[in-house]
């Protein structure tokens, strides 16, 4: 059920970004006619290349001063170059080999869809997760607007050994 509950939701999301103007599915690597799309891919590919190095100043330069990272399964939110570079060094400091393995790439006008794992070791948890995420990339010309992270928190927990009502501070 639980299975059947996340690939439904997967669903959704992927149909939902599909019909937020009229996105265009990407599964490979060839280069696309629409600079948009290109530009949707490359900054997917360098925003997945961040979170995989741990590198905070390589994410933070693919923001706009005003935009925002959004993680809807920790209710964490940051603005601007100087927070994503906080929440992706606060990320990296909670959880071992944080990965993101990018499945899928959906772009569109002004906008990439992520479809992969993330990946990681609680600091502390007695064994590692590997849950799936989408995530929705906003684009402001060759920059990043907003990020929105979607994945479940309680698979998260749940894998990594831990009280699925554990809070956070």
């Amino acid at each position: 059920m639980r299975i059947a509950t996340r690939h439904i939701l997967l669903a959704a999301l992927t149909g939902a970004a599909l019909l937020l103007g009229g996105c265009a599915v990407d599964t490979d690597t060839t280069p696309t006619s629409s600079a948009t799309a290109a530009s949707g891919d490359d900054l997917a590919a360098r925003w997945a290349d961040a979170w995989n190095a741990g590198d905070a100043d390589a994410m933070a330069a693919l923001f706009t001063s005003t935009g925002t990272y959004d993680d809807y399964a920790f209710q964490s939110s940051f603005t601007g170059p100087d927070g994503v570079a906080t929440w992706v060094d606060m990320t990296h400091e909670a959880i071992g080999d944080v990965a993101i393995a990018v499945d899928e790439v959906i772009t569109g006008p002004d906008r990439a869809v992520v479809r992969g794992t993330f990946s990681g070791h609680l600091m502390g948890a007695p064994t590692p997760f590997a849950v799936p995420i989408v995530t929705v990339i906003e684009t402001t010309g060759d920059q990043i607007s907003a990020v929105a992270d979607y994945y479940n928190r309680a698979d998260v927990l749940g894998q990594s050994g831990l009280p699925l009502d554990l809070v956070f501070e």
